[in-house]
C-alpha cells in the first residue's frame, strides 16, 4: 500500500510529481510528519512582517535606538527615494 495524497486543489501535474516524491520517501511502516509553510499557508497574512510590525509600534525591538538606525539606513541605502 502506498501513501495517498487527495488532489484537492493541487495542480494535476504539481499533485503528480508530490505523490510520487511521497511514494519514494514515505514508507507505510515509518511515522508520519506533517510540515506547513506558515506565512499565507496556516494562517493569512506574513508572520515575520507582522511581528516586526508589533514590535515597531510596542517598541520591543532588542535594538537601541541609534542601532536600529544605522540597521535601517544600511538596508534602505540601495532603495530608490521615494518623491
Amino acid at each position: 500500500m502506498q501513501p495517498t495524497l487527495p488532489p484537492g486543489r493541487w495542480q494535476p501535474r504539481n499533485h503528480a510529481q508530490l505523490q510520487n516524491f511521497l511514494c519514494k520517501v514515505s514508507p507505510l511502516s515509518q511515522p508520519k510528519t506533517a510540515v506547513f509553510d506558515w506565512d499565507n499557508t496556516c494562517i493569512f497574512g506574513d508572520i515575520g512582517e507582522a511581528t516586526f510590525h508589533h514590535q515597531l509600534q510596542q517598541l520591543q525591538l532588542r535594538l537601541p535606538p541609534t542601532q536600529l538606525h544605522d540597521a535601517l539606513q544600511k538596508a534602505s541605502a540601495g532603495c530608490p527615494q521615494l518623491p
